[in-house]
């Protein structure tokens, strides 16, 4: 490894230093490089001294970068190449994402919105991590070598003036299973038989035999790579999810969840037949397009008060569909609602300035004589136009999917004991579903919570009744530099 660094050191940071493609030499104009910490925290930079002058600073920076990062990261035990790096780094920094932006968590259960019934989704947990470090995480290799046709869409969105890049990555899990089975069900003749417990209740989550008829079991854990490039009014997200079917995580969970209770809930039997029971591999890749549809509130002040956004996405795996959805906000926002996914939460926060543009401060021993070009302003404009630390909000989302295919409903390579289909079987499946959610979310600083209300408004197939869950989620941002706070937020 020794061996390996030092040769990386010594080719590409005489390259970074020389190369007319990515840089420039620096002529005998330029500012020395910095030699200490106090010349560093002083020293100017110009992009001319990185790029060529006919090159955009902004997509030269772009290319440069993260060969200085890997250079650099290499060199971080050699002095010799320290002032280098550390100058090379200041520049870089006002185009890269920072290392971390924020981690998040969300909790998906039925009781979170009583009565709780344990049918279709039952139970989930997501754990967020966004930042440019998780570029590198696996399954980054794959997820760049599928989303390489797609990453020119987003170097086009990032060319746009007022544009961020989002890098994340998730891990999570999901539970699916049949109804539990009421009072009413459980003195039917077929399961009659069937008493569980004292209140006659939950004779079909109990039942051992296949129950084809009613939605499979089924159980996703998963990891995530998302990419996410998002302008003023406009946002591409790309993500690839790659999972394992059939796991004994979903049986561990609940049935311990159930136990706990007082008295202790039904147990469920029929986790043996779940989709690919014994593990199997799965992955989804998709694409997802936000726009900006509406905006209310006073120009260039905040908070807004309203806003309004369109999103069509589709996707290609163990799920393969396309959905058109809407999101509108009501309340004090402060942030941009373009980070926002459908489904869970960003702990990667955008706030949307309203820029003065080319302003010029009065100096502070007096009024001070704008630049040709520039337009004086006073503080109050400047403050005007910064949103605040804080927002709280209601929030409301609706989508029309269409399917083509669900691998935890209908299987996937392996045979599945319980599959549903859309053209046979007693439980036939539907290609149009229309879901809808309700929330609330409050930001502080660098805290956001919020909780959401899922409803599955039309049922993913025959005989299903409508379901509803709750989700709590949380996430929070790490301090940032000054400059960086005032547009990640």
């Amino acid at each position: 490894m020794v061996i390996l660094r030092f040769a990386l050191v010594g080719f590409l940071l005489p390259v970074l230093a020389s190369t007319q493609l990515l840089g420039e030499t620096p002529s005998a104009s330029a500012p020395p490089l910095a030699a200490g910490p106090e010349d560093f925290a002083t020293s100017s930079f110009s992009s001319s001294r990185h790029c060529p002058s006919a090159a955009d600073p902004k997509e030269c920076a772009r290319l440069r970068c993260p060969l200085i990062e890997l250079a650099c990261t290499a060199a971080k035990k050699n002095t010799d190449s320290e002032v280098f790096c550390r100058e090379e780094f200041r520049y870089c920094e006002q185009f890269m994402e920072p290392r971390d932006t924020g981690w998040s968590m969300q909790v998906d259960q039925d009781v979170f919105y009583p009565p709780s019934f344990d049918q279709n989704f039952t139970q989930g947990n997501e754990f967020g991590w966004s930042g440019r470090r998780t570029r590198g995480w696996f399954p980054r290799f794959a997820f760049s070598f599928v989303d390489w046709p797609f990453s020119h869409v987003h170097r086009w969105q990032l060319r746009k003036a007022g544009s961020n890049e989002m890098s994340s990555f998730q891990f999570g899990f999901s539970a699916f299973t049949p109804r539990k089975g009421t009072k009413e069900d459980c003195l039917l003749p077929r399961w009659a038989g069937n008493p569980v417990n004292a209140s006659k209740e939950g004779c079909i989550l109990s039942e051992t035999d296949p129950i084809p008829d009613d939605r499979p079991y089924a159980g996703l854990l998963y990891i995530r790579n998302r990419r996410s490039s998002v302008g003023q009014t406009t946002a591409w997200t790309s993500d690839l999810t790659i999972g394992l079917l059939g796991t004994g995580i979903g049986k561990s969970v609940q049935q311990f969840i159930h136990r706990q209770k007082n008295p202790p809930d039904v147990d469920p039997g029929g986790w043996h037949h779940q989709i690919s029971n014994g593990g199997e591999l799965t992955a989804k890749y998709r694409i997802a397009f936000r726009y900006l549809m509406m905006e209310k509130g006073q120009l260039c002040q905040w908070p807004k008060l309203l806003d309004l956004t369109g999103s069509p996405e589709g996707s290609v795996g163990f799920y393969t569909n396309a959905t058109v959805s809407g999101r509108l906000r009501v309340g004090l926002l402060s942030s941009s609602p373009l980070t926002l996914e459908r489904n869970g939460p960003e702990p990667y926060v955008i706030v949307r300035t309203k820029q003065v543009p080319k302003v010029s401060l009065p100096s502070p021993g007096g009024e001070g004589t704008a630049p040709e070009g520039y337009r004086a302003v006073d503080v109050e404009e400047v403050r005007k136009t910064s949103p605040p630390r804080w927002e709280v909000y209601v929030w409301g989302t609706a989508a029309e999917t269409v399917w083509g295919y669900n691998a935890l409903l209908q299987g996937q390579f392996s045979e599945s004991d319980v599959t549903l289909h859309f053209d046979r079987g007693p439980a036939q499946m539907r290609r149009w579903v229309t879901d809808y959610q309700l929330g609330a979310t409050l930001r502080v600083d660098r805290w956001t919570f919020t909780y959401t209300r899922f409803s599955e408004h039309t049922p993913l197939f025959e005989g299903s009744n409508g379901h509803s869950w709750g989700s709590v989620s949380f996430s929070i941002r790490p301090r940032l530099a000054p400059d960086l706070n005032n547009t990640l937020r």
